[in-house]
Protein backbone atom coordinates (compact mmCIF):
# COMPACT_ATOMS: atom_id res chain seq x y z
CA UNK A 1 0.00 0.00 0.00
CA UNK A 2 0.98 3.46 -1.09
CA UNK A 3 1.83 6.00 1.63
CA UNK A 4 -0.94 9.22 2.16
CA UNK A 5 -0.08 11.61 -0.49
CA UNK A 6 2.04 9.33 -3.08
CA UNK A 7 1.06 10.65 -6.76
CA UNK A 8 -0.35 7.55 -8.57
CA UNK A 9 -1.37 8.77 -11.81
CA UNK A 10 1.38 6.73 -13.83
CA UNK A 11 0.03 3.58 -11.77
CA UNK A 12 -3.03 3.93 -14.70
CA UNK A 13 -2.93 4.38 -19.16
CA UNK A 14 -2.35 8.34 -19.67
CA UNK A 15 -5.28 10.49 -20.27
CA UNK A 16 -5.46 12.86 -23.17
CA UNK A 17 -7.74 15.96 -23.79
CA UNK A 18 -7.77 18.98 -25.51
CA UNK A 19 -8.61 21.93 -23.15
CA UNK A 20 -9.92 25.76 -23.22
CA UNK A 21 -9.12 27.35 -20.12
CA UNK A 22 -10.91 30.23 -20.83
CA UNK A 23 -13.98 28.46 -21.71
CA UNK A 24 -13.63 26.20 -19.46
CA UNK A 25 -14.21 23.16 -21.80
CA UNK A 26 -12.52 20.25 -22.66
CA UNK A 27 -12.82 17.51 -25.36
CA UNK A 28 -11.30 13.61 -25.62
CA UNK A 29 -10.29 13.05 -29.50
CA UNK A 30 -9.67 9.58 -28.42
CA UNK A 31 -12.26 8.35 -26.03
CA UNK A 32 -10.18 5.38 -24.15
CA UNK A 33 -6.54 5.03 -23.97
CA UNK A 34 -4.49 1.68 -22.95
CA UNK A 35 -1.02 0.67 -21.77
CA UNK A 36 0.58 0.34 -25.15
CA UNK A 37 -0.68 4.55 -25.46
CA UNK A 38 1.50 6.05 -23.25
CA UNK A 39 3.53 8.68 -24.77
CA UNK A 40 1.58 11.03 -27.49
CA UNK A 41 3.42 8.93 -30.60
CA UNK A 42 1.44 5.38 -29.66
CA UNK A 43 -1.95 6.65 -29.69
CA UNK A 44 -3.85 6.11 -32.73
CA UNK A 45 -3.35 9.38 -34.86
CA UNK A 46 -5.03 7.46 -38.42
CA UNK A 47 -7.96 7.98 -36.13
CA UNK A 48 -7.86 11.65 -37.12
CA UNK A 49 -7.84 11.60 -40.84
CA UNK A 50 -10.98 12.31 -41.30
CA UNK A 51 -12.44 14.39 -38.02
CA UNK A 52 -13.32 18.22 -38.26
CA UNK A 53 -13.58 19.12 -34.83
CA UNK A 54 -10.84 21.71 -34.93
CA UNK A 55 -12.29 23.28 -38.27
CA UNK A 56 -15.95 23.98 -37.00
CA UNK A 57 -14.33 25.19 -33.62
CA UNK A 58 -11.94 27.69 -35.01
CA UNK A 59 -13.33 28.31 -38.83
CA UNK A 60 -15.02 31.64 -39.31
CA UNK A 61 -18.15 30.64 -41.32
CA UNK A 62 -20.40 32.80 -43.06
CA UNK A 63 -23.48 31.93 -42.58
CA UNK A 64 -25.89 33.56 -45.32
CA UNK A 65 -28.72 31.92 -44.81
CA UNK A 66 -31.80 33.88 -44.24
CA UNK A 67 -33.51 30.84 -42.22
CA UNK A 68 -36.44 30.44 -44.72
CA UNK A 69 -38.07 26.88 -45.21
CA UNK A 70 -40.57 24.35 -46.37
CA UNK A 71 -41.64 23.92 -43.15
CA UNK A 72 -45.11 22.04 -42.59
CA UNK A 73 -47.22 21.57 -45.29
CA UNK A 74 -49.52 24.96 -44.76
CA UNK A 75 -52.92 25.18 -43.23
CA UNK A 76 -55.58 26.68 -44.37
CA UNK A 77 -57.09 27.88 -40.97
CA UNK A 78 -56.53 30.82 -39.38
CA UNK A 79 -53.89 31.71 -37.07
CA UNK A 80 -53.79 30.22 -33.59
CA UNK A 81 -53.21 32.95 -30.94
CA UNK A 82 -49.43 31.37 -30.46
CA UNK A 83 -48.80 31.98 -34.08
CA UNK A 84 -50.33 35.41 -33.95
CA UNK A 85 -47.90 36.34 -31.14
CA UNK A 86 -45.40 39.39 -32.33
CA UNK A 87 -41.93 37.17 -33.07
CA UNK A 88 -40.14 39.10 -30.01
CA UNK A 89 -42.61 36.83 -27.39
CA UNK A 90 -42.22 34.04 -30.05
CA UNK A 91 -38.21 34.27 -29.88
CA UNK A 92 -38.53 34.69 -25.96
CA UNK A 93 -40.73 31.39 -25.88
CA UNK A 94 -38.19 29.56 -28.15
CA UNK A 95 -35.19 30.31 -25.93
CA UNK A 96 -37.33 28.92 -22.76
CA UNK A 97 -37.96 25.55 -24.58
CA UNK A 98 -35.29 22.40 -24.30
CA UNK A 99 -34.16 21.46 -28.13
CA UNK A 100 -36.89 18.64 -28.67
CA UNK A 101 -40.04 20.91 -27.35
CA UNK A 102 -38.48 24.07 -30.15
CA UNK A 103 -38.46 21.62 -33.09
CA UNK A 104 -42.32 20.45 -31.64
CA UNK A 105 -43.98 23.43 -31.30
CA UNK A 106 -42.38 24.83 -34.92
CA UNK A 107 -43.14 21.64 -36.46
CA UNK A 108 -47.36 22.39 -35.52
CA UNK A 109 -47.09 24.96 -38.04
CA UNK A 110 -44.97 26.76 -41.21
CA UNK A 111 -45.50 29.80 -39.04
CA UNK A 112 -44.25 28.75 -36.26
CA UNK A 113 -41.53 26.73 -38.20
CA UNK A 114 -40.16 29.78 -39.38
CA UNK A 115 -39.69 31.19 -36.01
CA UNK A 116 -37.74 27.84 -34.38
CA UNK A 117 -35.39 27.93 -37.29
CA UNK A 118 -34.57 31.90 -36.96
CA UNK A 119 -33.67 30.30 -33.27
CA UNK A 120 -31.63 27.67 -34.94
CA UNK A 121 -29.86 29.96 -37.14
CA UNK A 122 -29.19 32.05 -34.11
CA UNK A 123 -27.58 28.98 -32.47
CA UNK A 124 -25.50 28.07 -35.29
CA UNK A 125 -23.99 31.96 -35.03
CA UNK A 126 -23.27 31.46 -31.30
CA UNK A 127 -21.33 27.95 -32.36
CA UNK A 128 -19.33 28.99 -35.01
CA UNK A 129 -15.56 29.93 -34.01
CA UNK A 130 -16.40 29.04 -30.24
CA UNK A 131 -12.60 28.37 -30.00
CA UNK A 132 -10.85 31.15 -31.63
CA UNK A 133 -8.66 32.90 -29.94
CA UNK A 134 -8.78 31.42 -26.61
CA UNK A 135 -5.62 29.46 -25.67
CA UNK A 136 -5.94 25.45 -26.31
CA UNK A 137 -3.34 22.87 -25.07
CA UNK A 138 -3.58 19.54 -25.87
CA UNK A 139 -2.65 17.78 -22.27
CA UNK A 140 -1.99 14.52 -21.09
CA UNK A 141 -2.44 13.42 -17.62
CA UNK A 142 1.57 12.82 -17.33
CA UNK A 143 2.43 15.83 -17.41
CA UNK A 144 4.73 17.94 -14.41
CA UNK A 145 4.94 21.35 -16.32
CA UNK A 146 2.84 23.49 -18.20
CA UNK A 147 3.97 26.01 -20.80
CA UNK A 148 4.53 29.63 -20.22
CA UNK A 149 1.79 30.97 -21.45
CA UNK A 150 -0.29 28.96 -18.93
CA UNK A 151 1.57 29.98 -16.14
CA UNK A 152 0.96 33.73 -17.43
CA UNK A 153 -2.66 32.89 -16.89
CA UNK A 154 -2.67 31.03 -13.79
CA UNK A 155 0.42 33.16 -12.09
CA UNK A 156 -0.90 31.55 -8.66
CA UNK A 157 0.42 27.92 -10.51
CA UNK A 158 4.32 29.42 -10.59
CA UNK A 159 4.06 29.89 -6.53
CA UNK A 160 2.88 26.44 -5.62
CA UNK A 161 5.39 25.22 -8.10
CA UNK A 162 8.21 26.99 -6.12
CA UNK A 163 6.96 25.78 -3.08
CA UNK A 164 6.11 22.64 -4.13
CA UNK A 165 10.48 22.29 -5.51
CA UNK A 166 11.46 23.34 -1.86
CA UNK A 167 9.55 20.36 -0.55
CA UNK A 168 10.59 17.78 -2.44
CA UNK A 169 11.54 14.43 -0.18
CA UNK A 170 13.08 12.73 -2.71
CA UNK A 171 15.44 14.17 -5.21
CA UNK A 172 14.39 11.88 -8.19
CA UNK A 173 12.45 14.62 -10.71
CA UNK A 174 9.31 15.83 -10.51
CA UNK A 175 8.04 12.41 -11.67
CA UNK A 176 8.33 11.00 -8.12
CA UNK A 177 5.40 9.46 -6.62
CA UNK A 178 6.55 9.79 -3.58
CA UNK A 179 6.85 13.52 -3.72
CA UNK A 180 3.06 13.67 -4.24
CA UNK A 181 1.54 15.41 -6.58
CA UNK A 182 2.98 18.76 -8.55
CA UNK A 183 0.81 21.38 -9.26
CA UNK A 184 0.73 21.29 -12.91
CA UNK A 185 -0.09 17.80 -12.72
CA UNK A 186 -3.25 18.54 -10.53
CA UNK A 187 -4.39 21.83 -12.56
CA UNK A 188 -4.71 18.98 -14.85
CA UNK A 189 -6.56 16.64 -13.11
CA UNK A 190 -9.03 19.62 -11.85
CA UNK A 191 -9.09 20.67 -14.99
CA UNK A 192 -10.58 17.61 -16.93
CA UNK A 193 -12.74 16.72 -13.99
CA UNK A 194 -14.53 20.17 -13.61
CA UNK A 195 -14.54 21.85 -17.19
CA UNK A 196 -17.36 21.32 -19.80
CA UNK A 197 -17.10 17.81 -21.68
CA UNK A 198 -17.82 18.86 -25.35
CA UNK A 199 -18.69 16.36 -27.94
CA UNK A 200 -17.59 16.04 -31.60
CA UNK A 201 -21.02 16.70 -32.57
CA UNK A 202 -21.45 19.84 -34.73
CA UNK A 203 -24.43 22.16 -33.92
CA UNK A 204 -26.24 20.75 -37.69
CA UNK A 205 -25.95 17.28 -36.36
CA UNK A 206 -27.31 18.46 -32.85
CA UNK A 207 -30.06 19.79 -34.05
CA UNK A 208 -30.98 16.97 -37.43
CA UNK A 209 -30.77 14.36 -34.42
CA UNK A 210 -32.83 16.67 -31.92
CA UNK A 211 -35.55 16.38 -34.92
CA UNK A 212 -35.73 12.74 -34.79
CA UNK A 213 -37.05 12.62 -31.60
CA UNK A 214 -39.99 14.79 -31.88
CA UNK A 215 -43.06 12.10 -31.65
CA UNK A 216 -45.76 11.92 -34.42
CA UNK A 217 -44.15 13.41 -37.38
CA UNK A 218 -45.25 12.18 -40.92
CA UNK A 219 -42.08 11.00 -42.93
CA UNK A 220 -42.73 13.60 -45.44
CA UNK A 221 -43.17 16.34 -42.96
CA UNK A 222 -39.77 14.92 -41.70
CA UNK A 223 -38.14 14.82 -44.90
CA UNK A 224 -39.23 18.77 -45.78
CA UNK A 225 -37.95 19.59 -41.83
CA UNK A 226 -34.69 18.06 -42.66
CA UNK A 227 -34.29 19.59 -45.69
CA UNK A 228 -34.90 23.11 -44.10
CA UNK A 229 -32.00 22.14 -41.12
CA UNK A 230 -29.49 21.73 -44.32
CA UNK A 231 -30.15 24.83 -45.61
CA UNK A 232 -29.61 27.01 -42.53
CA UNK A 233 -26.25 25.56 -41.70
CA UNK A 234 -25.45 25.82 -45.51
CA UNK A 235 -21.91 27.51 -45.95
CA UNK A 236 -19.80 28.09 -48.68
CA UNK A 237 -16.32 25.60 -47.73
CA UNK A 238 -14.74 24.69 -50.69
CA UNK A 239 -10.89 25.74 -51.28
CA UNK A 240 -8.40 27.07 -49.28
CA UNK A 241 -8.08 27.94 -46.04
CA UNK A 242 -5.48 28.97 -43.87
CA UNK A 243 -4.87 27.91 -39.91
CA UNK A 244 -3.61 30.95 -38.26
CA UNK A 245 -1.04 30.68 -34.91
CA UNK A 246 -2.71 34.12 -33.44
CA UNK A 247 0.00 34.35 -30.46
CA UNK A 248 3.26 33.86 -33.21
CA UNK A 249 1.67 35.16 -36.01
CA UNK A 250 2.17 32.24 -38.30
CA UNK A 251 0.02 30.47 -40.53
CA UNK A 252 -0.81 26.78 -42.08
CA UNK A 253 -1.76 26.48 -45.53
CA UNK A 254 -4.98 23.94 -45.42
CA UNK A 255 -7.31 22.51 -48.34
CA UNK A 256 -11.21 21.87 -47.58
CA UNK A 257 -13.11 19.86 -49.99
CA UNK A 258 -16.52 18.21 -49.63
CA UNK A 259 -19.46 19.73 -47.89
CA UNK A 260 -20.93 21.66 -44.73
CA UNK A 261 -23.28 18.40 -44.45
CA UNK A 262 -22.38 16.13 -41.39
CA UNK A 263 -19.79 13.40 -42.61
CA UNK A 264 -19.21 15.27 -46.12
CA UNK A 265 -16.10 17.68 -45.00
CA UNK A 266 -12.74 16.96 -45.39
CA UNK A 267 -9.64 19.34 -44.24
CA UNK A 268 -6.49 18.54 -44.79
CA UNK A 269 -2.80 20.38 -44.68
CA UNK A 270 -2.26 21.71 -48.27
CA UNK A 271 -0.29 19.30 -49.76
CA UNK A 272 -0.66 16.32 -47.38
CA UNK A 273 -4.04 14.64 -47.31
CA UNK A 274 -2.83 12.01 -45.19
CA UNK A 275 -2.22 15.11 -42.34
CA UNK A 276 -5.83 16.33 -41.12
CA UNK A 277 -6.11 19.94 -39.39
CA UNK A 278 -7.29 17.54 -36.10
CA UNK A 279 -3.86 15.79 -36.84
CA UNK A 280 -1.51 18.99 -37.13
CA UNK A 281 -3.23 20.66 -34.13
CA UNK A 282 -3.26 18.20 -31.29
CA UNK A 283 0.89 17.37 -32.80
CA UNK A 284 1.56 21.04 -32.03
CA UNK A 285 -0.11 21.92 -28.78
CA UNK A 286 0.18 18.36 -27.22
CA UNK A 287 1.85 18.58 -23.52
CA UNK A 288 3.08 15.88 -21.38
CA UNK A 289 6.12 13.83 -19.86
CA UNK A 290 7.03 10.66 -21.90
CA UNK A 291 5.37 7.52 -19.63
CA UNK A 292 8.14 5.92 -18.15
CA UNK A 293 8.49 3.52 -14.81
CA UNK A 294 12.03 5.89 -14.26
CA UNK A 295 11.77 8.18 -11.88
CA UNK A 296 14.83 10.53 -13.90
CA UNK A 297 13.79 13.71 -14.89
CA UNK A 298 13.04 13.56 -18.52
CA UNK A 299 12.44 16.05 -21.30
CA UNK A 300 8.67 16.47 -21.53
CA UNK A 301 6.70 15.36 -24.48
CA UNK A 302 5.70 18.84 -25.75
CA UNK A 303 4.61 20.52 -29.08
CA UNK A 304 5.83 24.39 -30.16
CA UNK A 305 2.35 25.65 -30.09
CA UNK A 306 1.00 24.92 -26.55
CA UNK A 307 -1.02 27.05 -25.04
CA UNK A 308 -1.55 29.43 -27.92
CA UNK A 309 -4.43 31.00 -29.71
CA UNK A 310 -6.10 29.73 -33.50
CA UNK A 311 -8.53 30.56 -35.50
CA UNK A 312 -9.41 29.07 -39.03
CA UNK A 313 -10.18 31.84 -42.11
CA UNK A 314 -10.00 31.60 -45.55
CA UNK A 315 -7.81 34.77 -46.24
CA UNK A 316 -4.25 34.57 -46.56
CA UNK A 317 -2.63 36.17 -44.04
CA UNK A 318 -0.76 39.35 -46.09
CA UNK A 319 1.26 41.33 -43.25
CA UNK A 320 4.81 40.62 -44.01
CA UNK A 321 5.15 39.62 -40.35
CA UNK A 322 2.97 36.25 -40.58
CA UNK A 323 5.06 32.82 -41.29
CA UNK A 324 4.68 30.42 -43.42
CA UNK A 325 4.70 27.36 -40.69
CA UNK A 326 3.35 24.96 -43.13
CA UNK A 327 6.28 22.79 -43.70
CA UNK A 328 7.54 22.85 -40.05
CA UNK A 329 4.08 21.54 -38.90
CA UNK A 330 3.93 19.14 -41.51
CA UNK A 331 7.56 17.61 -40.90
CA UNK A 332 6.73 17.14 -36.84
CA UNK A 333 3.49 15.13 -37.67
CA UNK A 334 5.54 12.95 -39.95
CA UNK A 335 8.20 12.80 -37.23
CA UNK A 336 5.80 11.40 -34.89
CA UNK A 337 3.67 9.22 -37.50
CA UNK A 338 7.11 7.44 -38.99
CA UNK A 339 7.78 7.12 -34.83
CA UNK A 340 4.52 5.03 -34.24
CA UNK A 341 4.81 3.23 -37.38
CA UNK A 342 8.67 2.37 -36.20
CA UNK A 343 7.77 1.25 -32.96
CA UNK A 344 4.64 -0.72 -34.76
CA UNK A 345 7.09 -2.78 -36.60
CA UNK A 346 9.13 -3.63 -34.19
CA UNK A 347 8.07 -7.09 -32.43
CA UNK A 348 10.35 -6.73 -29.48
CA UNK A 349 8.65 -2.98 -28.74
CA UNK A 350 8.63 -2.76 -25.00
CA UNK A 351 5.52 -1.30 -23.18
CA UNK A 352 7.07 0.70 -20.21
Amino acid sequence: MCPPGTDQTTRGPQRWHLLAPSLKQSFRPFQSTGWSERNFSDLSLSDLKNTTFAFRKLSRLNVTSSGVGEGPIPSKKQLSPIEDLPAELLALINRSLGETDILALGACSRTLWMHALQHIQADHRKSIAAWAGTPLIFTGSYLTTLPSTLYEKFPYLQQEEIEYDSRQRFDMGRGCPANGMCPARRWNWDAVSSYEAVDGKTCHEKWRSTLLTVPDLEQKTLQRLHGDLDKVFRASVDGRWFLRNLTLKQFVKLYVSGTNAPGQLQVNVSGSPWLSLDMALLVRTRWSTPGTISYEKEGEETGAWAGHCFDVVQEQPEDEDWEDATVAVRDAAREIVEKKQSSESNPLRAIV
